[in-house]
């Protein structure tokens, strides 16, 4: 069962990363690597870079980020709660191991719901700090 819950994600989630992931690199042109690795940190956790260019890049893909997740917010919820339900049942039922697949479906589903919270505030962050 698994791997019929594996397959139906990734047939779901495969070809909107990708699109995801194509916008993101148009749209960044030719940054060199390492300051686009920065500038994906900065999205998440970690200081404010310096560097306006990086920093500009950052609040981008943390905007572009926010603008995703708050579109998916409720069908990613959805999705992984409903996971969680067919995680659960199959853990009540066959085999104790489901109940780690249940833990996980259940953090993401709590992800989704969190994760524009947290862009919003590393937005603000980017906007309107300076690093020393």
């Amino acid at each position: 069962m698994g791997l019929i819950e594996g397959v139906f994600f990734g047939a779901l989630m495969g070809p909107l990363q990708v699109r995801q992931r194509r916008k993101r690199v148009a749209a960044v042109g030719n940054m060199p690597a390492r300051d686009l690795r920065v500038a994906g940190r900065a999205v998440m956790r970690g200081p404010v870079p310096a560097d306006p260019k990086i920093r500009q890049t950052a609040e981008w893909l943390a905007t572009t980020q926010l603008k995703e997740s708050s579109r998916l917010r409720w069908f990613g919820f959805s999705l992984f709660a409903f996971a969680t339900v067919g995680n659960v049942s199959f853990a009540l039922s066959s085999s104790p191991w489901w109940w780690l697949g249940a833990a996980a479906t259940l953090s993401f589903s709590g992800l989704c719901l969190l994760m524009p919270r947290h862009l919003r505030r590393r937005i603000e962050m980017l906007k309107h700090e300076t690093s020393e």
